[in-house]
């Protein structure tokens, strides 16, 4: 079956089952870099003119695509998104079997079964790696995070009044803390390096602080 026509079905059943994490910009239609952008810098300026203040944590992961569990993803596509019968074998035929190697000019390494990773340049990679790191999302929502996905890349935030300042640093570790664990066992592993936590405050107005010390 041509890859393109198993993508557009795929698609139409996350679609016309609302099976699409809301949040979730880049490989979608209408869901784009702009409409990312968009929906957080709202956030952080209507925020801001309500004079709070914002903590936004910026997660990013390393490799991400290439460590996608096969195994966890079919399990994922049958539980969460309800993928069974033939399609189920079709995906487990798809990314079964596939072999890498290093090859320099003429030479080359011995081949090993890939069990983790997404095809590279397949149409279908962008739509399974959303579908396996939708979860994410849920772990996010249990703690009242705002949140937005693109592509690999994780924005959690919560804004809060200065007064308020560490209990809502604690309630955005807390999130971080869970969604760590959740890495773990799915596979990932967070970029620290690339990993960036922000607070963000109108400091020109009279009196403003985030309630932060300042190293």
């Amino acid at each position: 079956m041509h890859l393109k026509i198993v993508s557009l079905r795929l698609t139409d059943h996350l679609e016309d089952n609302n099976l699409l994490e809301t949040f979730q910009s880049a490989y979608r239609k209408g869901h784009s870099t702009e409409t990312a952008l968009t929906r957080i810098n709202d956030h952080l300026l209507r925020a801001i003119d309500d004079n709070a203040s914002v903590i936004l944590v910026l997660l990013d992961l390393s490799a991400a695509f290439d460590t996608v569990d096969h195994q966890i993803l079919l399990t994922r596509l049958m539980c969460r998104y309800g993928v069974k019968g033939t399609a189920l074998a079709w995906m487990c035929s798809y990314l079964s079997n596939r072999l890498q190697y290093v090859r320099v000019a003429n030479d080359c390494s011995s081949k090993h079964k890939l069990a983790c990773g997404v095809p590279q340049g397949s149409v279908l990679r962008p739509i399974l790696y959303s579908m396996y790191t939708a979860p994410i999302a849920d772990v996010i929502k249990r703690h009242g995070m705002g949140f937005h996905f693109y592509a690999d890349d994780t924005q959690i935030y919560l804004s809060f009044n200065p007064s308020d300042a560490l209990q809502s640093k604690s309630l955005i570790e807390e999130c971080i803390q869970d969604v760590q664990p959740w890495m773990v066992a799915n596979k990932l592993k967070l970029s620290g390096d690339k990993t960036e936590f922000l607070v963000l405050t109108a400091r020109q107005r009279p009196g403003a602080s985030t309630g932060f010390d300042q190293d």
